[in-house]
């Protein structure tokens, strides 16, 4: 049963259900290392802040209902992979100021999530994306 549910996992045949639960722990994950490391690794925290920020406005949208956050959010759905592949980079090439492996790993987890979100995206492209038109069709 372990290796089935491992199977998925990694496939990216788990679903957007996976994912949520994925960002979900990671996001929790990215905030406890970020209170743990504030003090020695202060920028990268802040930074991994922002990252479990963006994380809970992609994954968790109703509870952040104040303010312009439900239109970022709105805004931010389509293009959910990139953003969350962007926030990992940043959050990687933040090693050279900081050696901090726990929060790096936070961050490759992000890009680990931002990979199943785009194979979730190229399975089902109707569902937040452009629909392509055929040649004959116009």
């Amino acid at each position: 049963m372990m290796e089935m549910m491992a199977s998925k996992v990694v496939s990216g045949s788990g679903g957007s259900k996976v994912n949520s639960l994925l960002g979900i722990a990671i996001l929790a994950y990215l905030v406890v290392m970020s209170v743990q490391s504030l003090v020695f690794s202060f920028s990268y925290s802040v930074y991994s802040f922002f990252a479990a920020g963006v994380l809970a406005l992609g994954e968790l949208p109703f509870l952040l209902s104040c303010g312009p956050l439900p239109t970022i959010a709105s805004k931010m759905a389509p293009f959910k992979a990139y953003v969350y592949a962007a926030v990992s980079l940043v959050g990687i090439s933040y090693l050279q100021v900081s050696w901090n492996i726990f929060l790096l790993a936070g961050h490759v987890a992000v890009g680990f999530l931002a990979y199943r979100c785009w194979q979730a995206e190229k399975e089902n492209p109707a569902a937040g994306g452009f629909e392509p038109v055929p040649m004959d069709a116009i």
